[in-house]
């Protein structure tokens, strides 16, 4: 999930993101991520992730349309953060589709529709 939060800090625009689950890890020491105090009061620190913004996402979809929009099948958890993080996306696809398809379900794109 650090993955995942470093790159919602990134798709959402702000320096970092807190995440719960690296308590008693080495992780946070190896990889230089700080904690923070809650700033509403409970007393409890919270780790807080850097945002990850890569140069470039690959994404493979099982649609896609002309203009670049993609309807992943499968796991959404990874595919729709990085293509919000990063600065280019790439999409390969199993088959082109007419993008009245796409947006027939916008729910289900990946890549939505442009934003």
């Amino acid at each position: 999930m650090t993955l995942v939060a470093g790159l919602r800090a990134a798709a959402y625009g702000v320096p970092f993101q807190p995440v719960g689950g690296v308590h008693g890890s080495e992780l946070a020491e190896l990889n230089g991520w700080r904690k923070i105090e809650d700033p509403y009061g409970s007393g409890q620190a919270v780790y807080v992730i850097p945002a990850i913004r890569p140069d470039v996402a690959v994404i493979h979809a099982g649609e896609a349309d002309e203009h670049g929009n993609a309807r992943v099948l499968g796991s959404p958890f990874w595919d729709h953060p990085l293509t919000r993080a990063a600065k280019r996306v790439l999409i390969t696809a199993e088959r082109l589709v007419p993008t009245a398809t796409l947006a027939a379900q916008p729910e289900s794109s990946s890549v939505p529709l442009s934003e």
